[in-house]
């Protein structure tokens, strides 16, 4: 079964691909997402690098909104 971490360009942009913690969570994340979609029960079509991606730019978001709160509370 192919990680995160062996996987080449396993993300968009890959800002977060050398993060030990990202790479670590990003193959839980795998699991976590497939089953809350029902994946024990139906085929969930979805690929690694499909959901990692999404993982990217959902961490990015947050960021940002953590950013532009820190930026207020200044």
């Amino acid at each position: 079964m192919a990680t995160f971490a062996n996987t080449t360009s396993p993300t968009p942009f890959g800002i977060y691909d050398n993060e030990s913690d990202f790479s670590t969570d990003a193959d839980s994340i795998v699991v976590f997402v497939k089953r809350k979609l029902g994946d024990d029960i139906l085929s969930v079509e979805l690929t690694k690098k499909q959901i990692w991606g999404n993982f990217e730019e959902a961490t990015l978001e947050y960021s940002s909104i953590l950013n532009q709160y820190q930026a207020k509370s200044q």
